[in-house]
């Protein structure tokens, strides 16, 4: 995490810890945090709930909002609690140099039948 996020994100806490109890559903929505830290675009304060939420400061509650576990600031080098999910990769495609490689590989109805006729007349 660099700085300024790490400054940003130690903000939005304060800012969340100001306002709320340490087991409570917070009353404001992260936009409004963000507005009144004139943080600019949503985007930043999402960046800074996430981080929260993967030291376990923040935990999402179901029906929307957070609920404030720890009041502490988050620490320079401090680790993720909760690691962030595995991207899924797509398949590979098949280039146009490899598609008839593959067609030849596969088996399919028509060449077991060819095959069981070649070896019945043989």
């Amino acid at each position: 995490m660099n700085e300024l996020s790490l400054e940003r994100a130690n903000a939005f806490l304060g800012a969340m810890a100001s306002r709320t109890a340490v087991g409570e559903i917070a009353p404001v929505t992260p936009v409004q945090i963000s507005r009144e830290l004139d943080f600019g675009p949503p985007l930043v304060a999402a960046r800074a709930v996430r981080a929260l939420i993967a030291r376990r400061r923040l935990e999402p509650v179901e029906g929307g909002g957070y609920r404030l576990l720890d009041a502490r600031p988050i620490e320079p080098g401090e680790p993720e609690s909760l690691p962030r999910p595995k991207r899924t990769r797509k398949p590979k495609k098949v280039s146009a140099a490899e598609a008839p490689t593959l067609r030849r590989r596969r088996t399919t109805l028509p060449r077991i039948r060819d095959s069981v006729a070649r070896s019945s007349s043989a």
